[in-house]
């Protein structure tokens, strides 16, 4: 059974020269470079997508402070 799957790019001559030799600084592969800078996005990504609120959480959320904020504001009329 396959452990990994393969993903194809296509990157200009001056791309790939500048991977290889940022690969090579670090002493890595242009593929294990990729591959870590493919899972510090997926991390920091994951981070964010998972404390999304859904549309109608954000919704309520927004109309339950514009309603305080309209209280608000009517308290402060009556009591000036």
């Amino acid at each position: 059974m396959k452990r990994t799957e393969k993903v194809e790019i296509r990157v200009s001559q001056e791309e790939k020269q500048t991977l290889t030799k940022l690969a090579q600084q670090e002493g890595e592969s242009v593929s294990g470079l990729i591959r870590s800078l493919v899972e510090k996005y997926m991390t920091l990504n994951a981070a964010s997508t998972t404390r999304r609120l859904p549309k109608w959480k954000l919704a309520g959320l927004l109309l339950l402070a514009v309603f305080v904020g309209h209280l608000l504001t009517a308290l402060m009329v009556r009591l000036h």
